[in-house]
């Protein structure tokens, strides 16, 4: 049985974190339509971190998706300078290996790759974000889906 496709995104303003997570086969350009939907209702869009969650996401993103993402998101963002940190929870090795020519198509956001969820929310959360992934490096947790990390 095929999951049914959905976008789900949170928006915790607490923590001035968004949480985006597509499930299914969602088509590139409605999963990215149904992003730039929701940010619309947000106030102050350019102070929040993203915690982007593709590890139920069925759908391949091609590179002129990627380009038209970060084309969307600059315009957006244009006249913000805020940095952001963007975290991206991943199981598929081949987005891991795209992962460093991604990583400039965003230049005020500060990219980082999880295998797990909770850490990478921890990253998003954490006071010094270096620290934080140093902690992870010399201190692994194992768990089924933590693997890696990988900073851009």
């Amino acid at each position: 049985m095929r999951t049914k496709s959905r976008l789900n995104l949170f928006v915790d303003e607490s923590r001035k974190i968004i949480i985006v997570r597509p499930i299914g086969p969602l088509p590139a350009s409605e999963f990215m339509d149904q992003i730039f939907k929701a940010c619309e209702n947000i106030e102050a869009l350019w102070t929040y971190s993203r915690l982007n969650d593709f590890r139920r996401f069925e759908t391949a993103l091609a590179d002129e998706h990627l380009h038209e993402m970060a084309t969307r998101w600059a315009e957006i963002m244009q006249g913000h300078d805020d940095p952001t940190r963007v975290a991206v929870v991943d199981l598929d090795s081949w987005n891991e290996v795209r992962f460093p020519n991604i990583s400039p198509l965003f230049p005020k956001d500060t990219l980082c790759m999880f295998t797990d969820y909770h850490e990478a929310m921890g990253w998003l959360m954490a006071s010094d974000s270096e620290a934080y992934l140093e902690h992870l490096r010399n201190n692994p947790v194992a768990r089924p889906d933590d693997f890696s990390i990988q900073i851009s």
